[in-house]
């Protein structure tokens, strides 16, 4: 299995954890999981925090306690620098079937395979050189997100108990779509691909073919909760199962999960305003307010919590200690920014201190 290149943003979107790709030398694979992401051969050499950011409110929203960025590959260092040097993203071989595309053989392999895969089928014992097999196109997917392989051998059997051990061979019968794409077994079974894809609806309720009929007419055959970019085969799960080609784009669909972040060393005015929220009185206010409102607050939320039941004259110590952040802010602000951008930072303050923003007037 060669190695691939990718940018780091397409780490994050289109080809993020659990995301297919397609390597250089035709190999497909899945970007695993981030247990592996950060692993040097020479632990004394990497320096974790370099990729480490952090944004209070996303990770309050998330319930986790750092956020990290892809790492780049470093074929050396600068200098006597050799910081994060090597580092790779991982990924693994799937799907894991494989078909040969002269003698049409299937075999399973594993997720871990790096060396090419060859087919070891008899017939091609007196050729010398063994043909290299390709992955099959078909996957199966359910919407909580579950990724398996095909079940070829359950398929054919029309059992998910089946304890023939013959040869699968996948071949193409004549025709267009998925009819034409039958599976056969040295057993004698043989069984097309049509409908695969296709979702059923079974006593009133959504359910797809492959869950319905793939043990005949019987019993359903529901999603067993794979997640190969984990490495985990079998989890709680139960869902209906469809087929889908691997390349469509129903299979994946990343979360993504944004918030307005100000580096600390980036932007005109990053230094003074981070110096600024690290002031006793805006954090004490800060954590006040997120202690009571949580991090989905609201202008509307806000003004229910303090002036229910509270007398304004009480209110006025509190809110003079947030109003004068936010007049610094501005000052700040105006202070660093651009012309053009004034403009832009003064009705943000505004709505801060006035009737229309968080807090109400003290007029």
């Amino acid at each position: 299995m060669d190695k691939g290149a990718l940018r780091r943003a397409q780490l994050v979107s289109p080809f993020g954890v659990g995301a297919m790709s397609v390597l250089v030398d035709g190999t497909s694979v899945i970007t695993a999981g981030l247990d592996h992401w950060y692993e040097s051969r020479d632990e004394s050499l990497l320096a974790i925090e370099e990729f480490q950011e952090h944004d209070w409110r996303l990770e309050s929203r998330l319930r986790v306690n750092e956020f990290r960025l892809p790492p780049d590959y470093r074929r050396k260092g600068q200098g006597e620098e050799n910081r994060n040097v090597g580092l790779t993203v991982p990924a693994l071989r799937f799907p894991r079937w494989h078909f040969c595309i002269y003698c049409k053989r299937l075999e399973r392999l594993t997720l871990t395979l790096k060396a090419a895969a060859l087919c070891q089928d008899a017939q091609h014992d007196r050729q010398g050189k063994r043909p290299r097999m390709s992955q099959v196109p078909f996957v199966l997917i359910c919407r909580a997100g579950h990724l398996d392989d095909f079940p070829f051998d359950e398929w054919v059997h029309k059992t998910d108990n089946s304890s023939c051990n013959g040869v699968l061979r996948l071949k193409s019968v004549g025709g267009d779509g998925l009819e034409a794409q039958q599976i056969e077994c040295s057993c004698g079974a043989k069984r097309s691909l049509a409908h695969i894809t296709e979702g059923n609806l079974r006593m009133g309720e959504d359910s797809t073919y492959v869950t319905d009929y793939l043990n005949g007419d019987s019993r359903p055959y529901l999603c067993s909760g794979s997640s190969p970019w984990l490495a985990q085969e079998e989890t709680s799960c139960g869902l209906p199962i469809r087929g889908a080609l691997r390349s469509a784009g129903n299979v994946y669909f990343p979360k993504v999960e944004s918030s307005i972040y100000i580096p600390w060393s980036e932007g005109a005015v990053s230094a003074e305003l981070h110096e600024l929220v690290r002031h006793p009185r805006v954090t004490a206010a800060m954590r006040l307010v997120h202690s009571f409102c949580g991090t989905d607050i609201t202008a509307e939320r806000l003004r229910q919590h303090l002036l229910s039941g509270v007398p304004s004259e009480l209110l006025k110590p509190f809110l003079m200690m947030i109003y004068l952040p936010a007049i610094v802010t501005f000052l700040v602000i105006s202070r660093s920014l651009k012309r053009s951008r004034l403009m832009k930072a003064m009705m943000w303050s505004l709505l801060l201190v006035t009737q229309n923003g968080v807090f109400p007037s003290m007029n």
